[in-house]
């Protein structure tokens, strides 16, 4: 492993390949006896030995195409932890996931083999190891968690494991590395099924689906669905198992060309040797839409939709085509399938994509375009697929970056076989802080002057707005501070922000609390841009003390029409300058100041008239 939060590596196990036999998925099998005779080989080379991987703080640029030992493009090593120092005792690892907690910090979970790990990447780009969470019954090589709603949801193909919840808030107070219990520091533990392969999240729907149970349960490894509106009391509403086994999938509230299911939950499975697509909207009786085989399948594993405004088009991988060297895969170039999905009924296969070097592909997320490939041994690779609505043959893809995190094979091209990278999670916007960044540097001011520059010393806080279901955008799951029903009208059906402003106003309190702890209130100033306008003023105007000052953008003021009697004609009591003003000068409101008085008073405003 090369890589802690961008890719994380597979590993040797304690568990054999008896222990994982199925009856009905021989593909799944024999592709599961592959993997563990390679770990096994790997570990008898000593290549987990105790302190073989060394971790690193230092920051290696990509440079004339290395960061250190490592090929890149575009990818710069900002560091890297061993699972020796992240407390595994058998120092290998899997999976990985990710999570932003409200206020912005950015937090990973790292399978192991031993357990899942718990990390946070601070604005640096370092990584600071915060505990771990044991396995909840044996060693297995394979470990998958996901995230909802800041609840980690832990799967493995350990046998009995079941599903661990964990709620990652846990990790905000933590002040030092810990073993959190697998009895005490759970929120719940569900045994509705025992071992399973990928747990696949649908944060919308409030639902997990753990796929690959079919060894212990009746499911025959379809979608087991675990219904989460609860975390602590899991249920499960059902299973789909018509097309069988489920090696992962992606579940979408649907809004596409195929507009007869716009609104519909529906899931794109990835089942061994099809792409299968099944609505799931009535969990008591899922329907199957289609099933598609493709020249060249060897084993069908991962997939993702390009574009999730548009849902026409997606990219499937093939864990085995490269290692079977089957169709165009027969050359050992990692080869992506492109298939439109335009009608559910009948998914099209339209064309392939092959990367410059050999290697297996294992997981793909896709981001406005960009498909982020966990390719195993060839590591990162980051490809442009932003064409194919335009070119479906995938003719137009094109690699922007890549990070090999296994140079051992660089000298033949790439090799293929099952080490390096399993995963990779690139949901990360470093909690605001690219925003921020990007905010701060960027010389919008009419001096040309950056905010860093204009108020030299300031500490900027840019806090997260937690995920929330819009009324506006089709009730998706988006960052806001609270519900609007209507941007036109932002007063229209305030009901709906009632519970959103003050669970946020609440959120962002505590952070000003925190942050009176070192800081006098008088050098504290709040502000917003257009929802966080109108949420700071909210806040504003609820706090039982003044701050140093107040800035808004393009916002307006909640429940404004309500306040009339709040903000009569103050009195001189009241009047916070009242000390520093002559007899006799008129009493104005603050709200009457106006940018001249405050760029005679050495406050640079023009830019925000």
């Amino acid at each position: 492993m090369k890589l802690s939060l961008i890719a994380a590596l597979g590993a040797a196990t304690l568990v054999t390949s008896r222990t994982i036999k199925t009856t009905n998925h021989v593909a799944m099998e024999r592709l599961m006896d592959m993997k563990v005779s390679s770990r096994e080989k790997l570990r008898n080379d000593g290549y987990f030995a105790a302190g073989k991987w060394k971790s690193t703080k230092k920051v290696q640029a990509c440079t004339d195409g290395k960061a250190g030992e490592y090929s890149c493009n575009g990818v710069d090593l900002q560091a890297f932890m061993s699972h020796q120092d992240m407390g595994s005792k058998t120092k290998e690892g899997n999976d990985i996931w990710g999570w932003t907690s409200e206020d912005g910090r950015e937090f990973g979970a790292i399978g192991q083999t031993d357990g899942t790990a718990f990390v946070e990447v601070i604005a640096d780009g370092q990584i600071k190891y915060l505990g771990r969470l044991p396995t909840q019954t044996e060693d297995s090589i394979w470990r998958d968690m996901k995230v909802v709603d800041g609840y980690c949801y832990i799967g493995s193909e350990a046998p009995g494991h079941g599903l661990q919840v964990f709620d990652l808030r846990k990790l905000l107070t933590v002040t030092k590395p810990t073993v959190f219990d697998i009895t005490t520091d759970l929120t719940a533990w569900f045994e509705g099924f025992g071992s399973s392969h990928n747990i696949v999240s649908h944060e919308e729907a409030n639902m997990i689906y753990a796929v690959g149970t079919a060894r212990s349960t009746s499911c025959k490894g379809g979608l087991f669905m675990v219904d989460v509106s609860d975390p602590a009391n899991p249920t499960s509403p059902g299973c789909a198992s018509e097309d069988g086994y489920v090696h992962d999938a992606q579940c979408v509230i649907y809004k596409g060309p195929d507009t007869q299911y716009n609104g519909k939950e529906v899931c794109f499975n990835y089942n061994e040797d099809t792409l299968t697509i099944v609505d799931m909207t009535d969990k008591s009786a899922p329907k199957q839409i289609s099933t598609t085989p493709y020249e060249g399948s060897s084993y069908t594993h991962q997939g993702w939709i390009v574009d999730p405004e548009n849902m026409a088009y997606l990219l499937l991988d093939d864990e085995l085509d490269e290692k079977d060297g089957t169709g165009e895969a027969a050359n050992g170039h990692t080869t992506t399938y492109i298939f439109d999905v335009s009608s559910l009924a009948k998914p099209k296969y339209t064309g392939l994509y092959q990367s410059p070097v050999k290697s297996i592909d294992h997981n793909q997320y896709i981001i406005d375009g960009i498909s982020y490939q966990a390719n195993y041994g060839s590591g990162l690779r980051i490809v442009d697929v932003s064409s194919v609505a335009q070119d479906p043959t995938g003719k137009g893809f094109k690699e922007v970056g890549f990070f090999d995190c296994h140079p051992e094979d660089d000298a033949a091209g790439g090799e293929v076989e099952f080490f390096g990278s399993w995963s990779v999670y690139p949901y990360f916007k470093s909690g605001g802080e690219k925003f921020g960044t990007e905010l701060l540097e960027t010389g919008i001011s009419s001096k040309g002057l950056t905010f860093t520059v204009a108020f030299p010393g300031t500490k900027f806080i840019f806090p997260n707005a937690r995920k929330r279901r819009s009324s506006v955008f089709r009730r998706a799951v988006i960052n806001q501070w609270f519900d609007i029903a209507s941007v036109e009208d932002p007063s229209y059906r305030r009901d709906t922000q009632v519970q959103g402003l003050a669970e946020s106003a609440e959120h962002v309190r505590s952070i000003i609390t925190r942050e009176l702890e070192t800081i006098p209130r008088e050098n504290i100033v709040l502000g917003g841009l257009s929802q966080g306008c109108a949420m700071s003023l909210a806040i504003l105007l609820s706090l039982e003390f003044p701050l140093g000052g107040y800035f808004g953008m393009s916002g307006w003021l909640p429940f404004r029409d309500d306040i009339v009697d709040v903000v009569a004609p103050i009195k001189e009591e009241d009047d916070p300058f009242a000390d520093d003003e002559a007899d006799g000068e008129s009493l104005e409101p603050p709200l009457m100041a106006r940018t001249d008085k405050l760029d005679d008073a050495g406050s640079l405003v023009p830019w925000g008239r």
